[in-house]
């Protein structure tokens, strides 16, 4: 309190905001200045400004620069070196072989062209994950949800535990489970709306005939599908994907079938179809690019709601920017492709759970495109003029700053350069007009993508007392990381089921990945391991009520 001796004074008043044309508000330009400069107006405000000004327009930010006025004649742009579209592929740098070794350009030396690094992966020809819903409800997909009970295994076998009481039944179509145990607080849980249960004598053959392989049909048209694997910590899920030693994973058998499927096909363009491979790895809200020595990434959504990895982009001395997307590795056949996956697997987050010694600590992507070298070579293009033309735009924006802030622009200068923008702009249009013609017109299956998501166990806090091993702090603070996407995936579902407005696809890294293959007329499969061991009847009930929630969103 102030004393009574001391008279208060009135807090100053701001300064007054400068007057605003009357048609800021309405999306109007104001009278005599181009449309273009209010992209700068708004994230330059005066000083004098309100801290928080209302946007002028709804124009996207950044856009003023790539308007085009066709009044505006572009002049001769300077000689540059572009690679030519289509031509070959163009060289991008050092790459990567799968023995982690760099060379100057060309493919490692111990694979030699039967496995070779392939260009980054762009923005232009990453897999459509997916645009905006829109305004309204969202709809999920039908996603067909397998359950696969595994055997007792390890320490479950020298424990001796018993064995879960499960029965499985068709009903109406589909498939229901019942559990019973006395550790659950309902004795015996029933759940239905599965497309179909594996017992635990069924491997990792019988599980991709039934879930994988009616997808392949989608991807040898050009599409998109995806299967993804939950489960407690211990399930087998990362069995079910990548497989161990001799029984083959998901990804090695669909690989194999996926190549069958190429030799089936008379005329061959040249080169032949391959495989591209990228394996990306979500770790603790982090992402991290598997196929270049674990590199960190970042989760974009660029304007028409797509999401890419992308890297820290490249700053060149000409003042060029190229975008650094995720890496990838061009396979020729199945043996490559578990080359790779191996690779990318030794570089993933493993640790010790409290119910498995060697657990995946992370969310696993993996992605296997059907590509050809072609495309390869127009994709690179459309990445070459993208970094062209950030330099130009950039100087186009400094000027248009200027302008806004009534400072003396060149006019003649001004003109100069969204000339030389708007020319770049044809330039990354056309070629990017030359990977969706190659994509539209070019061999049946191109552009298809197969694309196997191992999510991370979920675990119980209870957990450290079965193995009679206290988690430490950081596995605690991963264990719930991975808790926490899990359950934000959870209700995403749970908002697709319900019809909500809303969805959270946001809420994470995780969600905004698996928003486009959980959207509606995506094709999507989703395998629940569960365990047969009596002491996790109460993580296996929860898996299989979390599977029927999946099966049940889109009924």
């Amino acid at each position: 309190m102030l004393p009574r001796d001391r008279e208060e004074k009135a807090f100053p008043k701001p300064a007054p905001r400068p007057q605003r044309h009357a048609d800021a508000g309405n999306g109007v330009p104001r009278p005599g200045r181009p449309s273009s400069l209010r992209g700068s107006e708004q994230r330059r405000p005066n000083s004098g400004d309100s801290p928080n000004p209302k946007p002028t327009s709804e124009e996207p930010r950044g856009a003023g620069y790539a308007q085009r006025p066709s009044q505006t004649q572009a002049p001769s742009v300077a000689q540059r070196s572009r690679p030519p579209i289509g031509r070959g592929p163009a060289s991008h740098g050092p790459q990567q072989g799968l023995g982690g070794l760099r060379s100057a350009g060309g493919p490692s030396s111990s694979a030699g062209e039967e496995l070779q690094s392939e260009a980054p992966s762009s923005s232009a020809h990453r897999p459509v994950v997916g645009k905006r819903p829109g305004k309204g409800k969202s709809k999920m997909t039908q996603v067909k949800v397998f359950v696969r009970w595994r055997p007792l295994v390890g320490d479950e076998l020298k424990r001796g535990d018993a064995a879960v009481g499960y029965t499985c039944a068709e009903k109406g179509g589909s498939e229901s489970v019942s559990v019973t145990s006395d550790r659950t607080r309902v004795k015996t849980w029933t759940g239905n709306g599965f497309t179909g249960v594996f017992q635990h004598r069924e491997g990792n053959v019988e599980v991709f005939e039934r879930v994988v392989a009616p997808m392949l049909s989608m991807t040898l048209e050009g599409k998109s599908a995806c299967c993804f694997c939950y489960g407690h910590t211990g399930s087998g899920k990362t069995h079910t994907v990548l497989g161990y030693g001799a029984d083959f994973g998901l990804y090695r058998l669909g690989s194999a079938r996926i190549f069958e499927a190429f030799a089936a096909i008379k005329e061959q363009p040249l080169g032949g179809l391959q495989l591209s491979v990228r394996f990306a790895e979500l770790h603790c809200g982090r992402a991290f690019d598997l196929m270049d020595s674990r590199a960190e990434c970042q989760v974009r959504e660029d304007a028409d709601g797509q999401v890419h990895f992308r890297k820290d982009p490249t700053l060149h001395a000409d003042g060029r920017v190229r975008v650094r997307p995720m890496s990838s590795i061009c396979c020729k056949s199945a043996e490559d492709v578990a080359a790779a996956v191996a690779v990318g697997s030794s570089l993933r987050v493993v640790g010790s759970s409290s119910l498995h010694d060697q657990s995946s600590r992370s969310h696993a992507i993996l992605e296997m495109e059907v590509v050809t070298q072609e495309l390869l070579a127009a994709r690179e293009a459309v990445i070459h003029e993208e970094s062209l033309l950030v330099p130009l735009g950039k100087a186009l924006e400094e000027i248009n700053f200027n302008a806004a802030q009534g400072r003396d622009v060149d006019t003649d200068l001004r003109e100069e350069h969204l000339a030389r923008v708007t020319a770049q702009a044809e330039e990354l249009e056309a070629a990017r007009e030359h990977v969706a013609d190659l994509l539209r017109c070019g061999p049946p299956g191109l552009g298809g993508t197969l694309v196997l998501v191992d999510l991370a166990g979920s675990e119980h806090g209870a957990d450290a007392d079965l193995s009679g091993r206290k988690q430490t702090p950081a596995e605690i603070r991963e264990a719930k990381e991975i808790n926490q996407s899990l359950l934000f995936l959870k209700e995403v579902v749970r908002a697709l089921a319900s019809g909500s407005g809303h969805v959270p696809y946001r809420s994470c890294r995780l969600t905004r990945v698996m928003r486009h293959w959980l959207r509606d007329g995506c094709c999507c499969s989703m395998v629940a391991n569960v365990s047969t061991s009596d002491l996790h009847a109460v993580k296996s009930v929860s898996t299989l009520q979390y599977a029927a929630l999946v099966a049940s969103a889109g009924a």
